[in-house]
């Protein structure tokens, strides 16, 4: 198993926190765009988006790395599959 520093983690955890302060701004447009058009949906989105907040501020460093480690794998098959279907 690879061994990440103690440095590494506080390093991508910062990361990650960073990300989703961007991923907060693109979810707040999303808001006022379905509370527009989509109104039907708005509670469940704000349910939605209050619950992966409140998940993603009780996660250890540790964790945090985990999940980045397995959306960028996700990621990377993803783009793998598309370069293959072309």
């Amino acid at each position: 198993m690879h061994q990440v520093s103690r440095e590494q983690q506080q390093t991508t955890a910062t990361m990650l926190d960073e990300y989703c302060r961007y991923y907060s701004d693109f979810s707040k447009i999303l808001y006022i765009y379905i509370r527009n058009f989509h109104p039907q949906l708005h509670f469940e989105f704000e349910q939605l988006l209050d619950a992966s907040y409140n998940v993603w501020h009780r996660l250890t460093d540790d964790e945090k790395i985990s999940l980045s480690t397995f959306l960028e794998e996700i990621n990377q098959e993803n783009n793998h599959v598309s370069i293959n279907s072309k």
